[in-house]
């Protein structure tokens, strides 16, 4: 009676994961438009894109564990999104660009995966 299935306990973890991961993109949605408020040289876009370097590093090396659950294509896509979006950092602090716009555009993507239903996309 009180002990749950294995499969339920590991679901209820993936979306305690997948709701957490929102927050997280939605926390760098949210500095990354104030620091193209703000502009390039600024204290804004510093720490936007330290936040961002550092989810998009963490989020590439869990992906790359053979424990991630997700289907390899969707692995090696979002590895492939990472990679780019650690280049476009570059590109800002190295002063190549000073638009944050595909950035946020990215990660709005990526925040709105996350709030998807993934048992039903499993069944369309």
């Amino acid at each position: 009676m009180y002990q749950m299935r294995y499969e339920d306990i590991m679901e209820d973890d993936q979306m305690g994961a997948r709701e957490r991961e929102s927050i997280l993109f939605d926390r760098c949605i949210k500095m990354l438009r104030a620091a193209q408020k703000a502009g390039p040289s600024t204290r804004e876009a510093y720490e936007a894109v330290a936040f961002t370097r550092k989810l998009w590093i963490i989020l590439i090396e869990d992906l790359g564990l053979a424990e991630n659950a997700l289907p390899t294509d969707l692995k090696a896509s979002l590895i492939s999104i990472g990679f780019f979006i650690l280049k476009e950092i570059q590109r800002l602090e190295n002063g190549e660009t000073a638009d944050f716009d595909t950035l946020v555009e990215i990660s709005e993507s990526i925040r709105d995966g996350l709030a998807t239903n993934p048992e039903k996309s499993k069944n369309d």
